[in-house]
């Protein structure tokens, strides 16, 4: 009978009673503090990569990013598709994240004025020329509450070369 373990495979214990944190202590004058228990008990190998791990996945660097440009393709670009520009900016999203992003949506939809402030703020990261068309909302004593984006209008570099533009 042959032994049939992956190489470089293990399963995870369940109940392990090391305990690492690394958090900003108050008490301590927001210095970083590293805490520990039980460092020699593991019952299991550890990890090599903490953020693969369900609840450390939205501590990733660029995550936060990467939901929130992939909440723009949802409903509109398929999740390969997605993935591939997500990929030359340098950011992930796993297939599942992408496809619950519409499930979790409809919990909370964004209004227009919140997904233009969401596109805004992609094209400013992007280093594209915004044009930004707005009105001010203004409160009973005449100060401005809020702004309504009535057009944005962006260029890309190629575009100024070539003189054309796009307008929603």
């Amino acid at each position: 009978m042959k032994d049939r373990q992956r190489v470089n495979s293990y399963v995870r214990g369940i109940g392990c009673p090391v305990k690492i944190t690394i958090s900003k202590q108050k008490s301590l004058g927001d210095q970083w503090c590293l805490r520990h228990t039980n460092l020699g008990q593991h019952n299991h190998p550890p990890t090599l990569n903490p953020f693969s791990l369900q609840p450390h996945i939205s501590r990733r660097p660029g995550f936060t990013e990467a939901v929130t440009i992939a909440k723009t393709h949802r409903g509109v670009l398929t999740y390969s598709e997605s993935k591939e520009i997500l990929k030359r900016m340098g950011l992930t999203i796993q297939s599942k994240q992408y496809y619950n992003l519409i499930r979790n949506e409809n919990s909370h939809s964004l209004s227009p004025q919140e997904e233009a402030l969401l596109l805004l703020h992609y094209l400013e990261s992007q280093e594209v020329h915004v044009v930004v068309d707005e009105q001010y909302v203004l409160d009973e004593r005449g100060e401005k509450r809020d702004r309504v984006i009535t057009c944005i209008v962006w260029w890309t570099s190629a575009q100024i070369q070539n003189g054309s533009s796009i307008c929603i």
